[in-house]
């Protein structure tokens, strides 16, 4: 086989094996709430949030999340603003933010400040550093950490559902270890995540098998000798 045949062989089964980046969208209702960000009240905040595996069922790199604006005309700035990811095997919050996490938190986003402008339904973006890769077999925890704030408010879209919590919050503070309150507060929310970042599979998919078989036997006892 001549060196551009292997060229295009190797190119060919690079896309077969590439995915792109998918959007999960949860909805709740379109109720609001001012927590976290009632800047006009509290000047810190820590708060959890829990999705189940069932409502991503997508494994890969979260890249971006997104909350869903209440108001019209919202425009606030919240100060030291982090956010954590990690995986969870509760399928309730309770007071104890260390204990819902299943492994250690992952900080994808710490900003010296960060605004929250637009209208009733805007979505509110976070872009977060691709440091955390979901699995799709535990659940998922999304905690948000401020301190400090313009005085301004921006609810943002939820609905209550079930009976499981799916909220941990702790008002005026940005650091203590215990939730004052659980609740069943459910967030509207949207995340890209990228499968392509989670590992290799084992096996060649059947689609990249067949093609290395008719362009090179010899990539294609590669590929299953892997």
């Amino acid at each position: 086989m001549n060196k551009k045949t292997t060229t295009f062989a190797l190119t060919i089964l690079f896309f077969a094996q590439t995915i792109t980046a998918e959007t999960i969208t949860i909805t709740y209702g379109t109720s609001g709430n001012y927590y976290p960000y009632q800047g006009s009240t509290y000047d810190a905040f820590r708060i959890q949030w829990l999705y189940t595996q069932n409502e991503i069922n997508q494994s890969g790199v979260i890249q971006k999340i997104y909350h869903q604006i209440l108001w019209d005309d919202t425009n606030a700035e919240y100060n030291n603003l982090r956010i954590y990811l990690c995986h969870s095997d509760k399928t309730s919050l309770n007071s104890s933010f260390a204990d819902n996490c299943k492994d250690a938190p992952v900080k994808v986003m710490d900003q010296a400040s960060h605004t929250i402008a637009g209208d009733a339904g805007d979505w509110l973006e976070y872009d977060i550093d691709d440091t955390f890769t979901y699995n799709n077999i535990n659940n998922l925890v999304i905690e948000l950490r401020y301190n400090g704030d313009n005085g301004q408010n921006a609810p943002l879209m939820k609905g209550d559902v079930g009976t499981s919590h799916k909220r941990a919050y702790l008002k005026d503070d940005d650091s203590g270890s215990t939730a004052e309150n659980t609740d069943r507060a459910a967030y509207n929310l949207k995340i890209i995540i990228d499968p392509s970042g989670i590992p290799a599979p084992e096996y060649p998919t059947s689609a990249a098998l067949l093609l290395a078989l008719f362009t090179s036997p010899a990539i294609a006892y590669l590929l299953i000798k892997k």
